[in-house]
């Protein structure tokens, strides 16, 4: 086999390492020539498989190019360890007695490439140019997925974020929606009553009036009205009883006990355990 030197290709970075694997002194220092003449690279050579083995573990290669007859066994079974070792990793499987069978074991092994010997200097460069650039392909591609799966990390990471931002956000609209609705409620309401008020020609008329709005909202129940007489004091404007019996005993303990609180809070409204709480039980037994 006799080199024949070409153009060498620019390579960028660091230049590839290429492992060879052959036990034939002469065949080494050959391939070394002509794939050093053929492109700038860092040539590591071993002469059985044990050796090529051990620096497959030791140091990163880009290509191995290994011949299938090794003095400590067959060539291609360091395809396993190098798939497991270093999987961006190439290799060309090389064999002096080739065969079909051989070839396609060397290919199902993980090699990309089979080549037969003797071979000519260009047939040997063309089959390394072609498996350093697969191999830089794949490396490329693998970097591109690796910036892909950080960005979609980062996109999963702020998803959340938003998300729960988001959450947030809906939550406070949820409570400030539900408070805007009472607020509203409570307007209708009140305005609502001022309308059933100023409707009244007279106060008789007036007091008819608040009595059927309450009884309409409440449901049957006692009421009763009080106006406001001189300061800190009223008088009975208005009353009727459903269920409960003896007015004036009814109405003195509504003015005593639950009036102060409608006039300090506004409105009242209470269950049985928070009326017991709330009043003595003198008041609560006129109740």
């Amino acid at each position: 086999m006799t080199p024949t030197l070409t153009r060498k290709p620019t390579v960028a970075g660091n230049p590839p390492r290429i492992l060879l694997v052959d036990d034939e002194p002469s065949l080494v220092e050959l391939i070394r020539d002509v794939v050093s003449h053929e492109m700038p690279c860092r040539i590591l050579t071993a002469a059985t498989r044990a050796e090529a083995a051990a620096i497959v573990r030791r140091e990163p290669i880009e290509l191995l190019v290994a011949d299938v007859n090794l003095p400590d066994g067959d060539g291609t079974t360091l395809l396993d360890e190098l798939r497991r070792r270093q999987p961006q990793a190439r290799a060309i499987v090389m064999s002096g007695a080739p065969s079909v069978d051989c070839a396609v074991n060397a290919l199902r092994g993980g090699a990309i490439d089979f080549i037969a010997k003797p071979f000519t200097a260009d047939r040997l460069a063309q089959h390394v140019r072609g498996a350093l650039g697969r191999q830089a392909a794949r490396v490329k591609e693998e970097k591109r997925l690796d910036r892909l799966r950080d960005a979609v990390k980062k996109l999963n990471a702020a998803r959340k974020v938003v998300s729960k931002k988001v959450d947030l956000l809906c939550n406070d609209l949820i409570a400030a929606y539900g408070e805007l609705a009472k607020q509203m409620d409570e307007v209708r309401t009140a305005e609502d009553f001022r309308k059933s008020l100023t409707s009244a020609g007279d106060l008789e008329q007036l007091l008819c009036n608040a009595m059927d709005w309450l009884l309409r909202r409440l449901g049957y129940t006692n009421i009763a009205i009080w106006l406001a007489a001189e300061e800190h004091d009223f008088q009975l404007g208005a009353y009727m009883k459903y269920t409960h019996a003896g007015d004036g005993e009814l109405a003195g303990a509504l003015k005593s006990s639950v009036l102060p609180h409608v006039l300090r809070d506004g409105a009242v409204r209470w269950s049985v355990d928070e009326t017991h709480d709330r009043l003595d039980a003198a008041a609560v037994e006129q109740l």
